[in-house]
């Protein structure tokens, strides 16, 4: 089995028993596809051959494409948050001398258990982190990996009449990475109860190496994002 897939499979998996920890009589779900304008900045290795970039947060020329969705869960103490995000980069490498695609996926759940009656939640669960990268040019080349690492954090949750807020941090305790952490910020506009307008910005940081291919990516995945929450 390849390591992708196996990193695939172990991700569902935990988030599908995390899922089935959360209440099932959770009165509150909220369905948001949304489009992640994202780039890399950072460096690592693929096959010997070092890569490094940094991307302009605002410049998405070097978007290829693809999207997300996330997914919530509210009870009155209890809730779940899922994402699940495939998006393709090409951008300058190293000076321009060479060109990196890179082809990656996430897929994140948490459990939250609600501390106050503000909306403040403490979150466990699992990320699992999925990438082939290309370094084009002279001397390029190709490889793939995935890991898996639990993380801990907390999720804030506020809503008015016409706006809401939503804080997500959280930090790798143990797994494959050497370390990771993720920060994402949201603003909704609701256009009724049932749809709301969310944009934001999101931030992925990952430090992780597979000794055995050499492949190794120490970068922050981030970037702005905008999409629409569909309230049931």
């Amino acid at each position: 089995m390849a390591a992708h897939s196996k990193g695939l499979m172990l991700a569902i998996g935990a988030i599908s028993l995390l899922a089935g920890v959360a209440p099932a009589a959770a009165g509150d779900f909220t369905l948001t596809p949304y489009v992640w304008f994202e780039g890399l900045d950072g460096d690592g290795d693929v096959n010997g051959q070092q890569w490094a970039v940094d991307a302009d947060p605002l410049d998405i020329d070097h978007y290829d494409g693809g999207g997300a969705v996330a997914f919530e869960a509210k009870g009155k103490k209890w809730a779940f948050l899922g994402s699940i995000a495939a998006i393709d980069v090409d951008q300058e490498a190293l000076g321009g001398s060479r060109d990196l695609t890179a082809e990656q996926s996430m897929i994140e759940g948490v459990v939250g258990y609600r501390l106050t009656k503000g909306g403040l939640y403490v979150v466990a669960g699992a990320r699992s982190l999925d990438y082939d990268v290309t370094v084009s040019g002279f001397g390029g080349g190709e490889d793939s990996s995935s890991w898996v690492d639990p993380v801990v954090g907390f999720w804030y949750r506020a809503d008015a009449p016409k706006w809401g807020t939503s804080l997500e941090a959280d930090i790798a305790v143990g797994g494959d990475s050497d370390s990771s952490y993720q920060i994402a910020s949201l603003l909704y506009w609701h256009f009724s109860r049932s749809i709301s307008l969310t944009v934001g910005y999101k931030a992925v940081d990952m430090d992780y190496e597979d000794e055995g291919s050499g492949f190794r990516m120490h970068a922050v995945s981030k970037g702005p994002l905008a999409g629409l929450a569909f309230r049931f």
